[in-house]
């Protein structure tokens, strides 16, 4: 079966209107697939890559520092995902630690402190246009659960094409904090379960972030594969109500897409699993 065969059975199986969108490149061979690409998405927390990037580099440039202390309140308490809004006693914490909270467990309310250190949404859309020549991204508001009426529906939009842009150029402190994140593993599902609890080394790296919320599932990240690496991107938009619980179809799709465009992009792949 083909990629844009397979992606079509999976459509199907998630039912609905459901729309899979894909970009994936080998950066070592020059390969790349491609579907639905320049479809504009809700990003749900992939977009949290952006945003810890963009702090990085302002760290790096001197406009920030690690060690800056962030003081936030009851009324930045959001729901969703994270420990912070769980953690009364806690109300200040340094921004290299919302930077690794909003990575590596998506922790909502961290996420929005380090957007606030960007200087918030509109700052923070400008800087990254500038930064990866990208269009089609804007990061609409803070991450909230209860957006007022007049709010757009959701934090940010981009596209698989966007996503992987970004993921392409990504500073080392970004990738690091990736390379721990325990929200989640849609992307690396296809990982044999000895790799998944400690990946080899000298033969696969996985940094990545996924997202989801009730009409989308996806998962974006950098692979380190036998001297290959691959950058992608894979989303499900417009999944049907009935799929927020764990391992649901949406979710499944994200990981035979990843494993089948991993085995395409990476010369030899299925031999590295007889191994």
């Amino acid at each position: 079966m083909t990629l844009p065969e397979l992606i079509r059975d999976l459509e199907q199986t998630v039912g609905g209107d459901a729309k899979i969108c894909v970009h994936a490149v080998n950066l070592t061979t020059g390969d790349s697939f491609s579907h639905n690409e320049w479809r504009v998405i809700p990003t749900a927390s992939m977009i949290k890559i952006a945003i810890v990037d963009m702090v990085s580099r302002l760290v790096a440039a001197g406009g920030l520092s690690w060690d800056d202390s962030c003081k936030f309140t009851d009324g930045d308490i959001v729901g969703g995902a994270g420990v912070l809004r769980y953690m009364a006693s806690v109300r200040d914490i340094s921004l290299s630690d919302a930077a690794t909270l909003a990575i590596v467990v998506s922790d909502n309310v961290a996420s929005n402190i380090c957007l606030d250190a960007l200087g918030g949404a509109a700052v923070a859309t400008a800087m990254l246009r500038r930064t990866w020549d990208i269009d089609s991204t804007i990061i609409n508001r803070p991450i909230t659960m209860t957006p007022a009426p007049d709010d757009d529906q959701h934090t940010a939009q981009s596209t698989a094409f966007d996503l992987v842009t970004i993921a392409s150029h990504l500073t080392s402190d970004t990738l690091e904090r990736m390379e721990k994140c325990i929200d989640g593993r849609m992307l690396t599902k296809w990982l044999p379960l000895s790799w998944a609890i400690e990946p080899p080394k000298s033969v696969c790296k996985v940094a990545h972030k996924p997202g989801w919320i009730e009409s989308l599932r996806g998962d974006v990240g950098v692979i380190n594969v036998d001297g290959n690496r691959v950058v992608m991107a894979v989303a499900i938009d417009n999944i049907p109500p009935g799929h927020m619980h764990q391992g649901n179809d949406a979710d499944a799709a994200v990981a035979t897409i990843s494993a089948k465009i991993v085995e395409a992009l990476v010369p030899g792949f299925k031999s590295l699993l007889k191994d």
